[in-house]
């Protein structure tokens, strides 16, 4: 019978397998970048970050009156010389008594530094990471799960087989499921770039879909240190194991 999978193969796998989907959004966002305007852009994966102070927050940027900003940071993302995103964070910073809040909003910029609407490469992150593993973990497993000899099976009796296509949908629509409302408030700030998300009803909304993604990570995390199966395992009733002593 093969052994599970440790913590830390996971974790490795998971690293490696985010990398080759972070440095593949940033391949596109090299090309993408300076033809769209910066328009299209990525910050996952390998990168240089450049980040600068300024003295204001730009114009273009629609800050509620009495929102009351304090600061404004202006970053650049690169690889081997060649811009991938460029970002503006304009935010609000209090001290009481010995902590310190922070509230920002982060918004797409130009090569000029004005705020432009557009959607981050970033966002597709997820839905690939989760493809690749889909596509692949119906044969050997992906590319990071081969390099640390683990591989997602279902088990048989006795036995351990690959698991079916049916059982590996179930596994990643509820792997995925608690980041949708993450994933769609994200696409909403870049579509609209501003303090909506800050105001109103969203508040409620964005706190709450972290916090679910956050319980969701933690739950995970605790159940494959304990040497046992993750939630998205349960549902689907497959395993991951060690394919080499």
């Amino acid at each position: 019978m093969p052994e599970r999978a440790g913590f830390w193969r996971r974790a490795a796998a998971f690293v490696l397998d985010g990398l080759i989907v972070g440095l593949a959004l940033q391949c596109v966002a090299v090309i993408a970048f300076p033809l769209s305007n910066a328009r299209i852009q990525a910050s996952s994966g390998i990168e240089h970050i450049s980040c600068r102070k300024l003295p204001a927050p730009p114009p273009g940027i629609p800050i509620p009156i009495d929102f009351g900003a304090n600061f404004a940071t202006d970053c650049r993302w690169s690889i081997l010389g060649f811009n991938t995103a460029h970002t503006i964070t304009v935010g609000r910073s209090t001290r009481e008594g010995s902590t310190t809040k922070t509230l920002s909003v982060t918004v797409l910029a130009d090569d000029q530094g004005l705020p432009i609407r557009g959607l981050s490469l970033d966002l597709l992150f997820v839905p690939l990471f989760v493809l690749m593993r889909l596509l692949f973990d119906g044969q050997r497993g992906s590319p990071g799960r081969r390099l640390c000899g683990i591989r997602v099976l279902k088990p048989s009796g006795t036995e351990f087989d690959p698991p079916p296509r049916a059982a590996l949908y179930v596994r990643y629509l509820v792997f995925a499921l608690p980041s949708v409302p993450v994933w769609l408030s994200s696409i909403y700030g870049g579509l609209f770039p501003g303090f909506a998300l800050l105001e109103g009803p969203f508040v409620p909304i964005v706190i709450g879909s972290s916090a679910l993604s956050g319980v969701a990570i933690i739950w995970a995390l605790i159940a494959i240190i304990r040497g046992r199966d993750a939630f998205y395992d349960v549902a689907a009733a497959t395993v991951v194991r060690r394919t080499v002593p």
